[in-house]
């Protein structure tokens, strides 16, 4: 079963694809918010034969919602329109866990903007395929 994982921000959303089979995660380009983010969703969600949604649900430590949890809340309602199961998950240190691994691999962090959101929405997804 082909799963998307996405990172849920503000200005942009991190995308991985990944299966179930394989069990490993890709990153992909990240989508600006704009208003043909949920037309480009479709066109992925179509191409990539996808059958779940993991939506990265930002968590404070103490495990209560996130400042942007209304914003979360109206896009996974707009996600039902894809008459997939969109699950929530905790995302908590996903963009931490990301940002360690560019560094790993000596990406300047000036550079990391364009890959992280992805990255961490590939963090999500290795974590829910490995469960």
């Amino acid at each position: 079963m082909n799963v998307l994982a996405l990172d849920f921000g503000l200005r942009r959303i991190g995308v991985a694809v990944g299966s179930t089979e394989s069990r490993i995660g890709f990153p992909r380009q990240a989508l600006i918010r704009d208003g043909d983010v949920l037309e480009k969703l479709s066109r992925l969600i179509e191409q990539e034969h996808i059958r779940t949604v993991l939506l990265g649900s930002p968590v404070k430590r103490d495990g209560s919602p996130g400042d942007i949890h209304i914003a979360l809340k109206l896009f996974a309602s707009q996600l039902q329109h894809f008459s997939i199961p969109i699950i929530l998950v905790d995302e908590r240190y996903s963009t931490k866990i990301a940002q360690a691994k560019l560094r790993e691999v000596n990406i300047a962090a000036r550079d990391q903007k364009s890959l992280l959101d992805s990255l961490a929405a590939q963090v999500v997804l290795q974590e829910w395929l490995d469960q």
